[in-house]
């Protein structure tokens, strides 16, 4: 198979995944502003503990 043939890439890509790839940067940009514009409430203490869950 030849890696440098976007026909063939496009067959063989039914998922879209090298679209999803491009289209990474500007999601992380785009992410990163709206994190940067959202306000954080203030907290009284300080946590003890972070925890980071996916969904």
């Amino acid at each position: 198979m030849l890696l440098n043939d976007p026909a063939l890439i496009r067959q063989k890509d039914t998922n879209q995944i090298l679209l999803r790839i491009d289209a990474l940067p500007e999601q992380l940009q785009s992410a990163w502003e709206e994190a940067q514009e959202t306000p954080l409430p203030r907290l009284e203490r300080h946590p003890e503990d972070t925890h980071l869950r996916g969904g």
